[in-house]
């Protein structure tokens, strides 16, 4: 039997490090704290700041995976839509199901290839609220590999692959947690704009 070769990605830490960093400062999405150092060979080891624990107080987070119920093995056996009828549910507010669907459009954009169940999650904030966790886990695979653009869960009906979807794939996403097209459209466009302009500056 062939075993398969694993892939090797470079300064794994500084790439998580800038698309965090960027989707926070340029962006304004909820990231937590987060920096690099050495390590003793030629790479870096990421680090970030706790955001559960604050003056003493513990907040409860669950990710999508354990909202769902389903084992950590299993976190690519889902689909997308499946994915935003628990974020749905979980999270409290409007606004909260609105910004999971933009840090699922960023993932998408800058080919994050490895967005599933465990790397989204939930934070209450007391009375059984829950709003979106602060974003984890985000690092750009497609800087490494042009071709790579599946978020880890295809949309179920019809089956389709993250690197094969439109616009209209995201508006059905949308639809799922109560947000319309035009709202999801004005939110969506003015990410872009934020992007080109700062790309266009560098």
């Amino acid at each position: 039997m062939k075993t398969q070769k694993k892939r090797y990605y470079p300064y794994i830490a500084i790439n998580e490090h800038l698309f965090m960093t960027f989707a926070k400062n340029e962006l304004g999405f909820d990231v937590p704290y987060s920096g690099i150092v050495k390590a003793k060979d030629v790479d870096y080891h990421y680090v970030t700041k706790r955001y559960d624990r604050i003056n003493g107080l513990k907040y409860n987070q669950v990710d999508f995976a354990q909202v769902m119920e389903v084992k950590s093995t299993d976190k690519y056996n889902s689909s997308s839509e499946e994915l935003f009828i628990a974020v749905n549910k979980k999270l409290s507010s409007k606004e909260a199901k609105l910004k999971a669907l933009m840090f699922y459009y960023y993932s998408y954009l800058i080919k994050h290839a490895d967005l599933h169940l465990k790397n989204m999650g939930a934070l209450e904030i007391g009375n059984k609220k829950y709003i979106l966790a602060p974003l984890y886990d985000l690092i750009s695979v497609g800087v490494y590999n042009g071709e790579s653009w599946d978020l880890g869960l295809p949309l179920k009906e019809p089956y389709k692959k993250p690197k094969n979807w439109k616009l209209n794939d995201f508006y059905k996403l949308a639809k799922l947690i109560g947000v319309s097209e035009s709202l999801f459209k004005k939110k969506l466009e003015r990410l872009l704009k934020h992007i080109l302009l700062r790309c266009l500056s560098i």
